[in-house]
């Protein structure tokens, strides 16, 4: 009988000793996967919480985070069964409901997404995760009243958060009623002025308003509270590609990917820097990563246009194409569809993708060229304006094809009608700036610099942040020789934008007109500092250093933009063929300077100027035979020029033709 109970005792302990040895063993393995996530290892991860759900099946903590580790590896399908596990173990299990609805959310499944929310307001009414989902897809879908109902009774069940607020402000934001933003954003200031989200809104209204620095601040308060927080460091590198800092923007998207390796927004943030600095190749090696991650519309638009700026423009289609299948509303790739259709003279798919783009933004300027350029290279400038006459009668409110009839009319000369037909949309929307921009270009060919200048004045006055509508008033100003007006508007867009490199230029062009020559090589200095690969800056300082005879400097100057354009593969003979003069008035490296006056000829072979380059550079060279033969030829085509000919008869005076040398030196005179 004793016997029996100590078996049976001892049975017990053994079967109590092997429970926990099994229990040890899954915790062993979870905490090893935790530790792996902690080190960013996550394809070790995955084999850890695996294990631990193998010793133990129904682990709802080990289904989750090996759920979190394929998110994080990219791999949606499998991540999105875990969590549908960890839930269905642990039905209050409210962090992987959480990860359900932000899947079905980021597969636009937003039905699905909002019925997981309503299941986590059940056990949770005042979830913040799940309010900003739901609050979301209701500000997509522009149900507004249902965000504004949802808001109103968060604030109720829990005063202190400031998620209501924000998501108020936004939706006020995209609604464009200012006044009523501001007050969300205020009211949550009110309740945690140093919340590292309530900063970060707030500095997003000023970058939409266009004021950078104090954007900026606001971004950089953000950090001071949280140094990782993702959404201010977004920002600042936003701000950094546009105002031209693309290096800085380059390098702390590579940063913030060590701490979030599988982030889409900092991968575009990395993609467009790349991109400005016409580093195509890495750009494209960045897309692919990025779509591994997240095969977005946007992510095989990236790659497109990294692809085209590679040349590699049937592979760019593809990718644009497969940009537009999943997003039909992505109208930049629709856009770069269409040009790269123009390109190839496939009109009318050209068009076709003009107007999926009018069709959702009717007012698209770029949208609206592309078509116009379309039309008329299809056919007859008078069919097309046929054809748009009718339009606008049988909709006399469609405000694109108005615009597109004005700007045919103004294609073919027709001023007068073109003005005519903008002021129509001007008088149903009096600060549109596609009409404000077509009737100044109207008066400008009519010479008309008072309706030019007072139309475009209007358009800055209505549109106070626009770069474009100050441009095009300096270039009115410019024109119309009033040079300090128009340098004051240019300084004004450079307060907008520090880094607009064309401001720099226009600025440095006019000093030039004004015989200001040091104020211009202090604009075109400038110009160089903010991107010191621009060649158009270098060459214009070269330019100026050889028309002041500072031939070391302008030497120097050419040779940078010939390493440029080189670089980036862009083709001017002037670099080339200002260069091969200059070493060859000097006499030096003649051998450099044929080879840089051949290469001024291949890209334009008959122009006078550059014919005659090369054939100075034979003279220099003693190839008196080549230097008449090539002269001879120039002079055939171009008789009146008269360095031509004066180097035509210095050439035949070399090689003893004096009869010849004397009536070409006479024709030079």
């Amino acid at each position: 009988m004793n016997n029996n109970k100590f078996m049976i005792k001892l049975l017990f302990i053994f079967i109590f000793i092997s429970g926990c040895g099994l229990s040890s063993k899954k915790e062993n393995a979870f905490d090893q996967g935790m530790l792996y996530v902690k080190n960013r290892r996550s394809a070790e991860a995955v084999g850890s919480f695996k294990k631990a759900i193998q010793l133990d099946p129904e682990f709802a903590d080990a289904h989750y985070y090996l759920g979190l580790t394929y998110k994080d590896l990219g791999q949606n399908k499998l991540a999105i069964e875990e969590f549908r596990k960890a839930a269905g173990l642990k039905p209050d299990f409210i962090d992987a409901k959480l990860e359900i609805a932000r899947m079905y959310l980021s597969e636009r499944k937003f039905e699905e997404s909002i019925q997981t929310c309503k299941e986590i307001f059940e056990k949770k009414p005042a979830n913040i995760p799940a309010f900003n989902i739901f609050a979301n897809i209701y500000i997509f879908q522009k149900k507004y009243s249902e965000v504004i109902e949802l808001s109103n009774k968060i604030k109720k069940i829990n005063p202190d958060s400031v998620e209501p607020y924000l998501v108020l402000a936004e939706m006020y934001r995209k609604l464009k009623e200012k006044d009523k933003a501001k007050k969300e954003v205020d009211s949550a200031l009110k309740i945690s002025p140093k919340h590292p989200s309530v900063l970060t809104v707030k500095g997003a209204f000023l970058l939409a308003e266009k004021q950078i620095d104090k954007a900026l601040i606001e971004f950089k308060n953000a950090l001071k509270t949280n140094p990782s927080f993702l959404p201010a460091n977004l920002n600042i590198a936003r701000i950094y590609n546009m105002t031209g800092k693309y290096d800085q923007a380059i390098a702390q998207g590579k940063a913030l990917l060590k701490i979030y390796p599988n982030n889409p927004s900092l991968y575009q943030i990395i993609i467009m820097g790349l991109i400005f600095k016409a580093k195509y190749k890495e750009a494209v090696e960045y897309s692919w990563k990025m779509i591994e991650i997240s095969p977005s519309s946007n992510a095989h638009y990236l790659l497109g246009i990294s692809l085209q700026g590679s040349g590699q423009e049937e592979q760019a289609m593809n990718e644009l194409k497969e940009a537009v299948k999943i997003d039909p509303d992505n109208s930049a790739a629709h856009y770069n569809i269409g040009m790269l259709y123009l390109k190839k003279e496939l009109y009318d798919q050209a068009l076709l993708e003009g107007h999926k783009i009018l069709d959702k933004k009717p007012e698209d300027l770029q949208a609206q060229n592309m078509l116009l350029n379309a039309y008329i290279a299809k056919g007859n400038i008078d069919m097309v304006i046929d054809e748009f006459k009718k339009k606008v009668k049988d909709d006399p409110k469609s405000i694109r094809s108005i615009l597109t009839l004005s700007s045919l009319y103004l294609k073919k000369g027709l001023n007068e009608e073109s003005i005519k037909t903008a002021k129509k949309v001007i008088a149903v929307d009096p600060n549109n700036m596609v009409a404000q921009t077509m009737i100044s270009l109207a008066a400008l060919n009519k010479k008309d610099f008072k309706l030019a200048a007072s139309n475009m004045e209007k358009s800055v006055r209505t549109n106070p942040k626009s770069v474009s509508a100050r441009m095009n008033l300096a270039s009115i100003y410019e024109l119309q020789g009033k040079y300090d007006p128009a340098i004051k508007i240019l300084e004004e867009v450079l307060k907008i934008n520090e880094k607009y490199l064309l401001a720099y230029q226009n600025i440095a062009n006019i000093y030039i007109k004004k015989k200001n020559i040091d104020k211009a090589i202090y604009y075109y200095e400038k110009g160089v500092s903010i991107e010191p690969k621009s060649p158009p800056f270098h060459l214009a300082l070269a330019l100026i250093y050889e028309s002041q005879g500072k031939t070391d400097l302008a030497i120097k100057k050419y040779e940078e933009t010939i390493k440029l354009i080189e670089k980036v593969k862009q083709t001017s003979p002037i670099p080339y063929n200002n260069l091969a003069y200059l070493y060859a008035k000097e006499n030096k490296n003649l051998d450099k300077a044929l080879k840089y006056a051949l290469n001024a000829i291949i890209i334009s072979p008959k122009q006078g100027a550059i014919l005659d380059t090369l054939g100075f550079v034979y003279i220099q060279m003693g190839n008196y035979e080549e230097a008449s033969n090539v002269l001879k030829t120039a002079v055939d085509h171009l008789p009146k020029h008269p360095s031509l000919r004066y180097h035509l008869g210095l050439s035949y005076s070399k090689l003893g033709k004096k009869d010849k040398a004397k009536q070409e030196l006479q024709a030079a005179l």
